[in-house]
């Protein structure tokens, strides 16, 4: 399982993603899904922690709803948006969407900053 660095070392990967995409106003789909998955990584490096890992979805959804309450309506807002943006092909994606993404993205990085 990967230890937290490692899940630290891909959000920050991911992160430089997100700066290149936002940037170039370009893909603005994946510009919500990559903070989706730094995320992820993000909660999975709070975990990772205590030796804790997660081998679905479902399971770390329900860890976060319990372990990190603080952050899971962001957590599931971002989720959605990400859902929106792989799936909802008849939808626009603009840029007051991946805004919306960041700002969730950004409460839950603040939010967790302190405990990684």
């Amino acid at each position: 399982m990967p230890s937290q660095a490692e899940h630290l070392r891909r959000a920050d990967h991911d992160g430089h993603l997100v700066a290149q995409l936002t940037e170039a106003g370009e893909f603005q789909e994946w510009a919500i899904v990559v903070p989706a998955y730094r995320a992820l990584h993000l909660v999975e490096a709070v975990f990772a922690a205590s030796g804790i890992h997660h081998a679905s979805h479902l399971a770390r959804n329900r860890a976060v709803r319990t372990e990190l309450p603080e952050i899971a309506l962001p957590y599931v807002n971002l989720q959605n948006l990400s859902r929106i943006a792989r799936y909802d092909v008849d939808r626009t994606i603009d840029a007051s969407l991946v805004e919306s993404a960041l700002a969730e993205f950004t409460i839950i990085e603040t939010t967790l900053a302190g405990r990684l």
